[in-house]
């Protein structure tokens, strides 16, 4: 989720910058980080890693699913956009035993 985060930010900050034609030396820095963010990645079990590593385990059904941050409130990941990462942000919440898939809802809307 931190990355997560840390592309929000970062990236709603440049594009502040550019447009107001400010700061370009945080842009480049920004920029320059962003580049070392690990990337979304979808796991053994068609879920969204939680961890840089495959460390997930689909009979884990703990409710916490702070790692899908990218697909809401973010935008990170949509159906149309990303659908891989889509569909594996709805496996993780299937995993994780979500009973009313409400959040696999609102992601499709």
């Amino acid at each position: 989720m931190d990355n997560e985060l840390l592309f929000d930010l970062f990236t709603k900050t440049i594009n502040a910058a550019e447009i107001l034609e400010t700061d370009q030396e945080l842009v480049f820095k920004m920029k320059e980080t962003l580049k070392r963010l690990p990337p979304l990645q979808i796991g053994q079990y068609g879920q969204l890693q939680e961890w840089i590593e495959d460390w997930d385990n689909p009979e884990d059904h703990h409710r916490h699913v702070s790692h899908l941050y990218a697909a809401y409130p973010s935008n990170q990941i949509s159906p149309l956009r990303t659908p891989e990462l889509f569909d594996a942000a709805r496996t993780s919440l299937i995993y994780r035993g979500d009973p009313f898939n409400g959040l696999v809802n609102e992601l499709e809307n």
